[in-house]
């Protein structure tokens, strides 16, 4: 049962971030169910980001909104 929450949340997040303006969101919260103490969500990281590859994050939610600001 473990098993299917797990895939169940990389599919969510995965899906969730590639939404305008939840990115951000999504990539802090998968770090931190990586780095809880249960450990159930471990490697979830690495699997959202498998599961993302080729998606583009748009420029206004990369989090170099610094730059511009020199």
């Amino acid at each position: 049962m473990i098993t299917g929450i797990f895939e169940r949340m990389v599919a969510h997040y995965s899906w969730l971030a590639k939404q305008p303006g939840w990115y951000a969101y999504c990539r802090q919260q998968v770090r931190e169910m990586d780095e809880e103490d249960s450990g159930l969500f471990v490697g979830i990281r690495a699997e959202v980001a498998k599961s993302m590859v080729g998606f583009v994050v748009p420029p206004g939610e990369r989090g170099e909104w610094w730059k511009g600001q020199q």
